[in-house]
């Protein structure tokens, strides 16, 4: 018994080693776990140092914002404004002149109106109108300004249109004939009808004279010579508010412009009245040999090819004033002398300032006619820059000494 009890062990004696059994056991779970564990973390950043020599990056910058979409004006309602009158009426006016007229503009609705400003058709025309909030029943001036040109013209159909934030725009009309004492019907001859190349050629036509201002007068002389009436017979003896003439360039070549004395086909069809205002009537002869030559690389320009100037009483002179473009900012280049071509008459530069609409220089020239100069005269004078020079053509009258 004693033999055989030697080989089974006592349960005193296991449960020790059971218990370093077990411990091993975990510890060896726990090592396979931190080791997984440690082998799936990711590895911490490392610190950046930022090298403060050189300069950050800047951000690219924010997009710009949408553009609201056009307002379809159709959808809006009509502003409730009244124009007071309800055109701009500027009547005749003399060529070379500036013409102011204003019309009252009333808010006559219940809420504010939100006005703009204005827009206008023709460079000619300048607004006096400043964004602003028209209250109800609050009545504000619009002013606008007219320069003439030197061309017979009618201006009626220019149009002012003032704008508002929440209304359709308003429309205001215009007025006006851009004219001397005595229009001329029509206000060139154009002896190449077609075209400068092309074989057409007219020789001959008829003119109308018309009073503007309602005066009446006689027809002295056209084309240097007798005027010859159209048909009825009128005798230039007559005074009338209206005389329709004839007008003929037969002895002139059609490409060279030359009669048969080497005379040069004239500028101007001339004519002599007896209106006061008006004495000297002059209709361009378009004819090739006048064709001005291309402007080129010359930054500078006339919007008209000629003017005729006020008369000039006997031993006096007269100004103008002649806007000329293209001649501000960047391709300035200052206007400093003003020659004539023609024995009949003297032209001087007084000054040149800015133009109102900020495009042009204006420069005011001095016409004064020799002293044995008498009744119309005609000719060029020649604009004069540093670098370039333009003709530029001019028609007068200088009248006879009292009791002449």
């Amino acid at each position: 018994m004693l033999e055989s009890n030697m080989f089974i062990p006592s349960r005193r004696g296991l449960a020790p080693k059971m218990i370093l059994m077990l411990c091993g056991v975990a510890v060896l779970v726990l090592i396979i776990v931190f080791l997984g564990t440690s082998m799936n973390r990711k590895p911490a950043p490392r610190a950046v140092v930022m090298n403060t020599s050189t300069p950050a990056v800047t951000p690219p910058p924010a997009p710009s914002p949408t553009p609201p979409a056009p307002v379809d004006e159709a959808s809006l309602e009509d502003a409730p404004v009244t124009i007071t009158p309800v055109r701009f009426d500027f009547g005749l006016m003399k060529p070379g002149s500036a013409t102011e007229r204003t019309v009252q503009l009333r808010n006559v609705g219940t809420e504010p109106v939100r006005v703009l400003g204005s827009k206008k058709t023709c460079s000619c025309t300048q607004v006096d109108l400043k964004p602003t909030v028209l209250q109800p029943g609050q009545e504000i001036p619009v002013t606008a300004t007219m320069t003439a040109g030197f061309r017979q013209s009618d201006k009626s159909s220019v149009k002012v249109v003032l704008q508002y934030a929440d209304y359709k725009p308003t429309t205001i009309g215009i007025i006006g004939m851009i004219s001397h004492a005595v229009s001329a019907t029509p206000s060139d001859i154009r002896v190449h009808p077609k075209g400068y190349d092309e074989q057409s050629y007219r020789t001959s036509g008829v003119v109308e004279l018309n009073s503007a201002n309602g005066k009446p007068f006689q027809l002295i002389r056209s084309g240097g010579d007798e005027p010859v009436f159209h048909n009825p017979i009128v005798d230039s003896s007559d005074w009338s508010q209206q005389h329709r003439l004839r007008w003929n360039v037969d002895g002139y070549d059609r490409v060279t412009g030359l009669d048969a004395e080497g005379n040069l086909i004239p500028d101007f069809w001339l004519m002599e009245t007896t209106h006061e205002d008006a004495p000297v009537v002059a209709i361009p002869l378009n004819h090739r040999v006048h064709r001005l030559p291309p402007r080129g690389q010359r930054p500078w320009f006339t919007i008209d090819q000629f003017a005729v100037v006020d008369p000039a009483e006997a031993g006096g002179s007269v100004d103008f004033v002649l806007p000329v473009n293209g001649n501000l900012g960047v391709n300035k280049d200052p206007i400093y002398l003003v020659e004539s071509e023609s024995p009949a008459f003297r032209a001087d530069l007084i000054s040149s300032s800015p133009a109102s609409d900020g495009k042009a220089m204006n420069l005011l020239i001095r016409i004064t006619p020799a002293d044995t100069t008498r009744g119309i005269y005609s000719g060029r004078i020649m604009l004069k820059s540093s670098k370039w020079e333009a003709p530029f053509k001019l028609v007068g009258y200088a009248r006879d000494l009292p009791g002449s």
